[in-house]
């Protein structure tokens, strides 16, 4: 009798209430990267405004990095030689899912090089 007893309270307070599960925190999306990422699955040009043939032809005429950051916007990563000679702004394209590079000169502020897609 013993063993139906606890049995049945093992069962009874097994099937007790359910606890309530807790929310999860929905993390907070930043909307200009969001956007951004649209307009780059879209047309990954779109993001400068310009084609490719426009940037291209743009890069050629060695504009300062003043300039080609306020046309082309922040690049998504900077390399700088040891020798602090030269620096390399690299933009990403997710679409093609590949970097361009375009090639500063530290001392004269100059486009010296570049590879454009």
């Amino acid at each position: 009798m013993r063993i139906v007893l606890i049995i049945s309270l093992l069962f009874l307070s097994a099937c007790g209430p359910a606890s309530k599960p807790t929310p999860q925190p929905i993390p907070e999306s930043d909307p200009v990267e969001e956007s951004l990422d649209n307009i780059n699955r879209q047309d990954p040009y779109q993001r400068w405004l310009m084609n490719e043939y426009d940037l291209w032809q743009y890069l050629k005429e060695n504009p300062s990095e003043i300039d080609v950051i306020a046309t082309i916007g922040e690049p998504d990563s900077v390399f700088m030689d040891y020798d602090r000679t030269y620096k390399v702004l690299y933009y990403y394209i997710p679409k093609l899912n590949d970097y361009n590079s375009i090639e500063i000169d530290i001392s004269t502020g100059q486009v010296t090089g570049f590879e454009w897609d």
